[in-house]
């Protein structure tokens, strides 16, 4: 009988893939709606689908990029406000950060609430087959990240044989793009993609 589960691309044709980056990915059950918070944020991500929240997360952004981007960080990690002030201020003070945090809020609105909600659904009875993957996998995470718990990683790494977890202690979702650990996270990225 056929397995029911998905299977990962690289367990699935080992050929043609020669390594793996998985950037603070879902790697078995999720489902954020089984509690209060997970609920609020859910509601949160969904009112950016609309046109009033288009129009506000984008306006934001352009008349009021650090308010935005504090927003975002404590949006996408449990920080501190203290913490989330910090790394606002070194997101601002990077011109190539501050604008991929700004442009990012043109991609997370709009109509995207059909791929959004097709995404938890197949969360929630997540069972992939880690340990068929052989390939080299590179995991990425913050133990902060308020989007998807870094336990998401933790169980990937500990079910891929070949496999290595870089792990930002304090950090968002957005922490291999945003934040001080992003020019090395991206060039260990770069490294294990060259091998």
């Amino acid at each position: 009988m056929e397995d029911p589960r998905p299977t990962p691309l690289a367990a699935l044709y080992p050929e043609r893939i020669t390594a793996v980056v998985a950037v603070a990915a879902v790697s078995t059950e999720f489902d954020p709606a089984g509690t209060l918070r997970g609920r609020v944020e859910l509601g949160e991500e969904k009112m950016l689908f609309g046109r009033l929240g288009t129009w506000f997360a984008t306006t934001l952004a352009e008349k009021a990029p650090a308010t935005a981007i504090s927003t975002l960080m404590l949006g996408e990690g449990d920080l501190t406000r203290s913490q989330a002030k910090q790394l606002t201020s070194e997101i601002m003070a990077d011109d190539s950060q501050r604008e991929f945090a700004t442009t990012l809020f043109d991609t997370v609105t709009g109509p995207r609430k059909d791929g959004f909600e097709n995404d938890f659904r197949q969360f929630k009875d997540l069972d992939l087959p880690l340990t068929d993957v052989r390939v080299p996998v590179l995991l990425i995470h913050a133990k902060t990240d308020a989007d998807v718990p870094y336990e998401q990683s933790a169980h990937a790494a500990g079910s891929i044989a070949n496999s290595r977890l870089i792990t930002v202690d304090v950090g968002t979702h957005l922490s291999a793009w945003l934040g001080p650990d992003a020019a090395e996270i991206q060039a260990a990225v770069v490294e294990h993609i060259r091998m």
